[in-house]
């Protein structure tokens, strides 16, 4: 029994040296440029979306001006930046505005299934991007949800103080 736990232990400090050189390792080569100079730094640009909450449980989307966010061309983090590879996975970010309520079904399990109560709203935002700037055909007991496409900027949108 004592000969597993050593074996154990051993493992587990291997690999956590392992990923402390493979991270020091990361870390020089952002910082000293050390394959062929190359650039540390890089750049993506990112689509933002804008989930607005309105009265009656309704919800519009809304295209934004699209961002350029930097990243590093490492495995890791490094110097304050996300990798690129990372990065470039995530182009898209949702920013919500008001007050988003999501309705939970309560004593109705089928709701959850059907994402009737707004517990789904990606799936809603994956139709977005598929018809942008047309209204989605909805069932019949869903809440309205309407799309529109104007380019907006985040100074743009005026967010009273108190929502009732």
């Amino acid at each position: 029994m004592l000969v597993g736990v050593r074996l154990v232990k051993r493992v587990v400090l291997s690999a956590v040296l392992a990923l402390l050189v493979l991270y020091a390792g990361d870390y020089l080569s952002v910082r000293f440029r050390i394959p062929g100079n190359r650039e540390p730094l890089g750049s993506v640009d990112i689509q933002v979306y804008y989930a607005v909450g309105l009265k009656g449980h309704k919800v519009e989307y809304m295209r934004g001006d699209p961002q350029t966010q930097t990243c590093a061309h490492s495995l890791f983090p490094q110097l304050g930046y996300s990798p690129c590879w990372y990065v470039n996975r995530h182009t898209r970010k949702w920013i919500d505005v008001g007050r988003l309520r999501r309705r939970m079904p309560g004593k109705r399990p089928w709701l959850l299934l059907s994402g009737i109560a707004g517990v789904f709203p990606d799936l809603l935002a994956h139709r977005f991007l598929e018809h942008g700037g047309k209204e989605i055909p909805r069932s019949r007991r869903a809440s309205d949800v309407q799309v529109v496409s104007p380019f907006l900027h985040e100074a743009q949108i005026a967010v009273p103080a108190q929502i009732a």
